[in-house]
């Protein structure tokens, strides 16, 4: 997790950059689900933003189709101009291994695995509020957007999911419908099936042509925010 998180929070820092609605189901102490859209730091569109809103990645008020802008160190992305890259959401919960595990596998993998932990632990202890504060006054004299720290509080477990349709990917006749942003659901109706109450729907500007009639039996919000001049989402 970067440090940019640590403690303004997932949920806030997100928000306050513009990157999510505020309805999205993060928490402010959370890992990533690898949902989110793969983004392209040498042309950006920042009509398509994040794929979930629109985003003004260079906070100039104007949104271009094609910004080069690196977004991936971890002070901030508003005025980075470092090395750029394709950046991916990382599936971080899938991917997690309980270290009390491994300190119980005896094999040579697994111990390589805990000495290289200690060691990112020692390379890189926690930030301190001194330290993440210092960082957001110089974000605030640039300009940039300033986010207030999280409240502390006691998180629930979220029950809806950030869930992604438009057009599905079928390799070879085959058809993946995860509701990720690589692998979105072509139907509604299908989507609403398959996802638990309180789930954010992500809808691709199209026709999402339904046969028969679409019955939404549970609170979601179904959502087509972007600037690209792509259309509107129609659910027939």
């Amino acid at each position: 997790m970067s440090y940019r998180y640590q403690l303004a929070g997932v949920y806030d820092r997100m928000l306050c950059f513009g990157l999510i609605r505020p309805e999205a189901p993060f928490k402010n102490l959370d890992y990533s689900h690898g949902r989110m859209c793969t983004l392209n730091e040498n042309s950006l569109n920042e009509k398509f933003g994040s794929g979930m809103i629109w985003t003004d990645f260079d906070g100039n008020d104007v949104l271009s189709t094609s910004l080069p802008k690196d977004l991936s160190q971890n002070r901030d992305w508003c005025t980075m101009t470092g090395n750029r890259t394709t950046i991916s959401d990382y599936p971080e919960w899938t991917n997690l291994v309980d270290g009390a595990l491994l300190a119980h596998m005896d094999t040579p993998e697994a111990q390589q695995e805990l000495q290289r932990r200690q060691r990112d632990i020692e390379m890189e202890p926690c930030i301190s509020y001194e330290e993440a504060w210092e960082v957001e006054n110089e974000i605030a004299a640039l300009g940039c957007p300033s986010c207030s720290q999280a409240t502390l509080e006691t998180e629930s477990c979220l029950g809806g999911k950030n869930v992604y349709l438009g057009t599905e990917v079928c390799p070879f006749g085959i058809c993946i419908r995860a509701g990720t942003c690589s692998y979105p659901y072509g139907s509604v109706q299908s989507a609403h099936n398959a996802f638990p109450s309180n789930s954010v729907f992500y809808l691709a500007p199209k026709t999402y042509d339904e046969p028969g009639s679409v019955l939404l039996t549970r609170r979601g919000l179904y959502t087509c925010d972007r600037k690209d001049g792509s259309g509107s989402a129609l659910i027939k």
